[in-house]
C-alpha cells in the first residue's frame, strides 16, 4: 500500500547535523540515509541508473536555487520493520525540510510516502500530492518500473514547485 502523508511539525528548529541523524537512526536500528546539504538524491536501493540520478540531482539543485524549496528523493531497500511515516518524519525533521518535499520509497516493502513541508504546501497542495502518488507514480512502481515512476514524480513535483517561480 502506498501512503501519502503531510510532513508536519518540522519547522522552528535548525537542521540536525548528519552525525546526529546517524546516531539517532542507529539507536533505532534503521539505516536512514545521511544526505549532505546539497544532496537531493539518495538512492540506497539502487533503483536509478547513475545518469538518471545525476540528472535528477542537477534538476533539483536548480529548482532549489530558483525557488528556495529543497526536494529530497530517498530510496531504501527496506524500512527494517519501521513504519514509513516514522522514517519519513524523522528524515524531514532532522534535516530541516519544513519548506521542502521528501519522496521516500522503500522498494522491497512496496511503500512510498510523499511528504510536503509546510513551506511548500501553497505550491504543492494535498490534492496534487495525492495525484502524483496515485496517478503519476503508482502505475510504474506497481509494475517494478521504479526509475520511470521516480522520474515522472520528480517531473511533476518540480513542475508544481516552479510554477510560481517561472
Amino acid at each position: 500500500m502506498l501512503a501519502l502523508v503531510l510532513l508536519a511539525g518540522c519547522g522552528g528548529q535548525a537542521p540536525a547535523t548528519n552525525e546526529a541523524v546517524a546516531n539517532d537512526v542507529a539507536a533505532n536500528a534503521v539505516a536512514t540515509p545521511e544526505p549532505e546539504p546539497a544532496q537531493h538524491v539518495i538512492d540506497e536501493a539502487q533503483l536509478l541508473a547513475p545518469a538518471t540520478a545525476a540528472s535528477i540531482q542537477s534538476r533539483l539543485a536548480v529548482l532549489e536555487r530558483n525557488s528556495g524549496k529543497r526536494v529530497l528523493i530517498v530510496t531504501l531497500a527496506t524500512l527494517g520493520g519501521r513504519n514509513i511515516d516514522a522514517v519519513s518524519e524523522e528524515i524531514g525533521a532532522r534535516l530541516g525540510l519544513a519548506d521542502g518535499v521528501l519522496l521516500l520509497i522503500a522498494s522491497q516493502d512496496r511503500q512510498m510516502r510523499l511528504s510536503v513541508g509546510r513551506g511548500s504546501m501553497g505550491l504543492l497542495n494535498d490534492r496534487e500530492a495525492k495525484h502524483i502518488v496515485e496517478q503519476v507514480m503508482r502505475p510504474d512502481l506497481r509494475a517494478n518500473r521504479f526509475e520511470a515512476g521516480i522520474v515522472k514524480g520528480v517531473d511533476r513535483i518540480a513542475s508544481e514547485l516552479s510554477a510560481v517561480v517561472a
